[in-house]
């Protein structure tokens, strides 16, 4: 699915930037046109999850610009459900071109932050203060993981 909403707007900007170049408009709105897809492409690559590790009682989320690191004192149970994102509205963030990563809101989850790379992995983790969506390789280990961490039991 990611790789889906990468490509086709990979090649729909493209093809915009094919046609605007195309056409006898003044030669500075080509360039701006260009260097906007660049930098769409760009920021939304770098912000893009590259993978997840559980460090003690923190969940690491590691980007290409850097890791994000999440407590997870305040968790209150976690799950696995391929559906999470199902319905959502995105609320600021990015829907698809990379990865699934900011703030979305659904009827079941409420309002959440998601740092999804696969639909179809996805793991809830609900905190007192917020809940997050991931999408290790592995829902089921992952799940693991987090029950030899923390010290109760976790929703299956």
């Amino acid at each position: 699915m990611i790789y889906g909403v990468t490509i086709v707007s990979f090649l729909l900007f493209a093809i915009l930037t094919v046609v605007v170049w195309s056409k006898p408009v003044p030669r500075p709105i080509p360039t701006l046109v260009v260097i906007f897809f660049i930098l769409i492409f760009g920021i939304t690559y770098l912000f893009g999850v590259t993978g997840y590790e559980l460090q003690g009682t923190q969940l690491i989320v590691y980007r290409r610009i850097g890791p994000k690191a999440f407590s997870l004192h305040t968790l209150v149970k976690a799950y696995a459900d391929p559906h999470a994102l199902r319905g959502s509205l995105r609320v600021m963030g990015n829907g698809g071109l990379f990865c699934f990563c900011g703030w979305f809101w659904n009827r079941r989850l409420g309002i959440y932050r998601a740092y999804v790379t696969n639909l179809r992995r996805c793991v809830v983790l609900v905190r007192t203060d917020r809940t997050l969506v991931i999408s290790p390789e592995d829902p089921q280990r992952f799940l693991d993981a987090l029950q030899r961490v923390r010290l109760f039991s976790l929703e299956k």
